[in-house]
Protein backbone atom coordinates (compact mmCIF):
# COMPACT_ATOMS: atom_id res chain seq x y z
CA UNK A 1 0.00 0.00 0.00
CA UNK A 2 1.36 3.39 -1.04
CA UNK A 3 0.37 6.86 0.93
CA UNK A 4 1.38 10.13 -0.74
CA UNK A 5 0.80 13.86 0.29
CA UNK A 6 -2.10 14.59 2.69
CA UNK A 7 -2.79 17.41 4.91
CA UNK A 8 -0.40 17.96 8.39
CA UNK A 9 -2.02 19.27 11.60
CA UNK A 10 -0.75 22.90 10.64
CA UNK A 11 -2.75 22.79 7.20
CA UNK A 12 0.02 22.52 4.62
CA UNK A 13 0.11 19.94 2.06
CA UNK A 14 2.48 16.94 2.25
CA UNK A 15 4.46 15.73 -0.68
CA UNK A 16 5.93 12.28 1.06
CA UNK A 17 5.57 8.93 -0.36
CA UNK A 18 5.72 6.13 2.09
CA UNK A 19 4.64 2.36 1.12
CA UNK A 20 3.52 -0.28 4.05
CA UNK A 21 4.14 -3.45 3.85
CA UNK A 22 3.02 -6.84 5.42
CA UNK A 23 4.56 -10.09 4.29
CA UNK A 24 3.43 -13.35 5.97
CA UNK A 25 5.38 -16.72 6.50
CA UNK A 26 5.25 -20.03 8.37
CA UNK A 27 5.48 -19.91 12.54
CA UNK A 28 9.27 -19.54 13.61
CA UNK A 29 10.51 -17.49 10.68
CA UNK A 30 9.11 -14.42 11.59
CA UNK A 31 8.38 -12.74 15.02
CA UNK A 32 5.80 -10.17 15.10
CA UNK A 33 2.03 -11.12 15.43
CA UNK A 34 1.02 -14.05 15.05
CA UNK A 35 -2.98 -15.08 13.21
CA UNK A 36 -3.93 -18.24 12.45
CA UNK A 37 -0.57 -20.15 12.53
CA UNK A 38 1.35 -17.65 10.63
CA UNK A 39 3.23 -14.66 11.61
CA UNK A 40 2.47 -11.04 10.13
CA UNK A 41 5.27 -8.67 10.11
CA UNK A 42 4.35 -5.40 8.62
CA UNK A 43 6.45 -2.00 8.03
CA UNK A 44 6.43 1.43 7.33
CA UNK A 45 9.13 2.34 4.44
CA UNK A 46 9.45 6.30 3.25
CA UNK A 47 11.16 7.17 0.06
CA UNK A 48 13.77 10.11 0.58
CA UNK A 49 16.03 11.97 -1.61
CA UNK A 50 14.54 10.23 -4.63
CA UNK A 51 14.55 12.75 -6.73
CA UNK A 52 11.80 15.26 -8.33
CA UNK A 53 8.23 14.44 -6.81
CA UNK A 54 4.69 15.75 -7.51
CA UNK A 55 3.61 19.07 -5.39
CA UNK A 56 2.45 18.28 -1.84
CA UNK A 57 -1.32 17.79 -2.37
CA UNK A 58 -4.44 16.40 -0.21
CA UNK A 59 -7.94 14.89 -1.74
CA UNK A 60 -6.57 13.21 -4.50
CA UNK A 61 -6.42 9.89 -6.17
CA UNK A 62 -3.81 6.85 -6.49
CA UNK A 63 -3.83 3.62 -7.44
CA UNK A 64 -0.82 0.72 -8.04
CA UNK A 65 0.13 -1.15 -10.44
CA UNK A 66 3.14 -3.04 -9.62
CA UNK A 67 6.36 -0.60 -9.07
CA UNK A 68 4.36 1.98 -10.40
CA UNK A 69 2.06 4.66 -8.77
CA UNK A 70 -0.77 6.73 -10.39
CA UNK A 71 -1.42 10.24 -8.58
CA UNK A 72 -4.37 11.99 -10.28
CA UNK A 73 -5.49 15.71 -9.19
CA UNK A 74 -5.84 16.69 -5.51
CA UNK A 75 -5.79 20.08 -4.47
CA UNK A 76 -2.29 22.20 -3.07
CA UNK A 77 -2.35 25.15 -1.45
CA UNK A 78 1.43 26.20 -3.26
CA UNK A 79 2.17 24.06 -5.85
CA UNK A 80 5.45 24.03 -7.26
CA UNK A 81 3.58 24.53 -11.01
CA UNK A 82 0.14 26.02 -11.05
CA UNK A 83 -1.02 23.18 -13.16
CA UNK A 84 0.22 20.40 -11.25
CA UNK A 85 -2.87 19.74 -9.87
CA UNK A 86 -4.04 18.93 -13.17
CA UNK A 87 -1.62 16.51 -14.53
CA UNK A 88 -1.46 12.77 -14.05
CA UNK A 89 1.79 11.70 -12.51
CA UNK A 90 2.86 7.97 -13.13
CA UNK A 91 5.79 7.36 -10.59
CA UNK A 92 8.11 4.40 -10.68
CA UNK A 93 8.63 3.79 -7.03
CA UNK A 94 11.69 1.00 -7.68
CA UNK A 95 14.07 4.13 -8.66
CA UNK A 96 11.29 7.70 -7.91
CA UNK A 97 11.23 8.78 -11.18
CA UNK A 98 8.39 10.73 -12.94
CA UNK A 99 7.75 7.94 -15.78
CA UNK A 100 4.65 10.15 -17.84
CA UNK A 101 2.79 12.82 -17.10
CA UNK A 102 -0.55 13.22 -18.93
CA UNK A 103 -1.90 16.65 -18.99
CA UNK A 104 -5.79 17.08 -18.38
CA UNK A 105 -9.06 18.67 -19.98
CA UNK A 106 -10.15 19.53 -16.47
CA UNK A 107 -9.26 22.72 -14.65
CA UNK A 108 -9.86 20.97 -10.97
CA UNK A 109 -9.48 17.62 -10.14
CA UNK A 110 -9.67 16.81 -6.48
CA UNK A 111 -11.75 13.94 -4.36
CA UNK A 112 -11.52 11.74 -6.89
CA UNK A 113 -11.39 8.22 -7.26
CA UNK A 114 -9.43 5.84 -9.58
CA UNK A 115 -9.05 2.25 -9.78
Amino acid sequence: MYIFGGRGVDGKDLGDLAAFKITSELAGLVTWLAIDGWFVDSRWFMFQNMGPSPSGRSGHAMAAMGARVFVLGGESYAPSKPEDSTLIHVLDTSAWQVLLVCSSTHKYLRTHQIS
